[in-house]
């Protein structure tokens, strides 16, 4: 039986293969790639399990997507560009209104620039959380709410 582990090992196969050839790849790329690798539907409910197929590899590379995106923010060092402490090698950007993983010497400078911002903003907002934290921690404090 095909099990899910197997779909996001076969995304994330036909995204390291893509990668590796230096090109882009969009999501709604990487969708019919993979359903592409599973050709053998047929009978009557054809349409019907093509329909459903289609939607749930739409899911699946969407929930790869976003651990990608989570590991530009906790990378693995291995999708570190050498030299860096931070910078991936590979990035989570929309282009035509897709969400394509573009190696980042592909990335153009508005690209990079825009990703430069949205992690300008998520700091922003992990301070001003952070500070939330305090301030909630310290109208505990005076109130004598914490638990003994």
């Amino acid at each position: 039986m095909y099990t899910e582990s197997q779909l996001f090992a076969e995304i994330g196969k036909v995204i390291d293969d893509t990668l590796a050839q230096a090109r882009p790849a969009p999501a709604s790329w990487i969708v019919q790639s993979v359903i592409s690798l599973h050709p053998d539907v047929h009978g009557e409910d054809r349409d019907f399990y093509v329909l459903c197929g289609r939607e749930h590899a739409r899911y699946a590379v969407r929930k790869v997507l976003r651990n990608l995106k989570m590991e530009e923010d906790d990378a693995d060092p291995s999708l570190l560009l050498p030299g860096f402490e931070h910078l991936c090698k590979r990035y989570l950007v929309e282009r035509g209104g897709d969400q394509v993983i573009i190696p980042i010497d592909q990335l153009t400078s508005t690209e990079l620039e825009a990703k430069a911002e949205e992690y300008r903003r998520m700091g922003h907002g992990c301070f001003k959380h952070a500070d939330e934290l305090i301030r909630y921690k310290e109208a505990k404090e005076q109130t004598n709410l914490f638990a003994a």
